[in-house]
């Protein structure tokens, strides 16, 4: 819970603070992508590698739950949200006293 926290936490910072363009990154990161998704709820599969990072068909599936998004729109929020994770690891952003405060209170 409190990794989960940290991580959201370090992306909703990089949000305001990312200056690179969502095409641009995913051209230069993305090394694989797979639009369709398994159905079976036992069988996860890599649908993307973003650096070397494998994407798991659970976060795509989690991001179609309960929404009207298409499987390539859920995919391109889970890469979204990878590409933020690790430039946020990049930058040190856990280091900040923001996010360590928020993950005080989160756990």
């Amino acid at each position: 819970m409190l990794k989960h926290s940290v991580t959201l936490a370090l992306v909703s910072l990089l949000l305001f603070s990312c200056q690179q363009s969502k095409s641009t990154a995913h051209n230069e990161n993305v090394t694989e992508t797979v639009y369709s998704i398994p159905q079976n709820q036992q069988t996860h599969a890599t649908v993307a590698k973003v650096n070397g990072k494998e994407i798991d068909s659970s976060c795509v599936e989690a991001q179609l739950a309960n929404s009207t998004k298409t499987p390539k729109e859920a995919l391109d929020e889970c890469i979204d949200f990878e590409l933020l994770s690790q430039e946020a690891m990049k930058q040190e952003l856990y280091r900040s006293p923001d996010i360590q405060e928020t993950a005080k209170r989160e756990s």
